[in-house]
């Protein structure tokens, strides 16, 4: 391996270490994969709804379902009831659901955009 290996690995784990200290759940890779399946739903702004996200994950219902409930009940996600059919649930981020995914965003940006070089 090469020291440019060691940068990429090392940048790595500092993305990794912020999402431990921040994203619920982080060590989980189920939950893992909610929450950034999440976050690309919200920010491609189409409506999901609780049964599409079960349906979208490739685990298990129960495994899903468990993870969901606690970011719910924790205050990550809130719910929305269609207008028109009370039976479907429509899932939205809460505002620290929404900061906490762009606070994560930057960090790996900042982390993988390579340091500008100023030429005299």
């Amino acid at each position: 391996m090469n020291d440019n290996a060691l940068d990429v690995l090392e940048k790595i784990q500092a993305v990794r270490s912020w999402g431990k200290e921040n994203l619920p759940f982080y060590e989980s890779v189920i939950a893992n994969d909610l929450i950034i399946f999440l976050a690309i739903e919200f920010v491609k702004g189409k409506p999901l709804t609780v049964k599409r996200l079960f349906a979208s994950l490739p685990y298990s219902y129960t495994a899903v379902r468990q993870h969901y409930k606690r970011l719910f009940k924790d205050g990550w996600v809130e719910h929305i009831s269609d207008d028109r059919d009370r039976r479907i649930k429509y899932i939205k981020p809460s505002e620290r659901f929404i900061n906490v995914i762009e606070a994560y965003v930057q960090t790996i940006k900042h982390a993988f955009t390579p340091p500008r070089v100023i030429s005299t």
